[in-house]
């Protein structure tokens, strides 16, 4: 009688290891599964991060190509500056000197 004692004992042990163990499994694959749901969840956020710093650098460019543009019609206009005021007070210059000779002369 306590060998057939025993093998329920051993039966029983078994069974509630085997339980133990689908339990285990089970509240496994759940965490798995909340994991996975997090990861898409991050994943989607990382997505639209990505997307924000493409878009950012893109504007960046473009201002940066604005801003040089920008130097360049400016430096144009600076180069030229000289001439602008010199050619306009020598032209009035040459006039009032003609102006004066013309008035000496009668």
């Amino acid at each position: 009688m306590l060998e057939m004692t025993f093998g329920q004992v051993l039966s029983l042990v078994r069974n509630i290891a085997a339980e133990e163990a689908q339990e285990n499994q089970y509240r496994i694959t759940e965490e798995k599964m909340e994991y996975d749901e997090m990861i898409q969840s991050l994943e989607k956020e990382l997505e639209a991060i990505k997307f924000a710093l493409k878009s950012r650098n893109t504007k960046i460019e473009d201002l940066n190509r604005e801003l040089l543009r920008i130097s360049m019609v400016d430096a144009q206009k600076s180069k030229g500056g000289l001439w602008k005021w010199l050619c306009p007070a020598t032209t009035t210059i040459v006039a009032a000197v003609s102006l004066a000779y013309a008035a000496r002369a009668r």
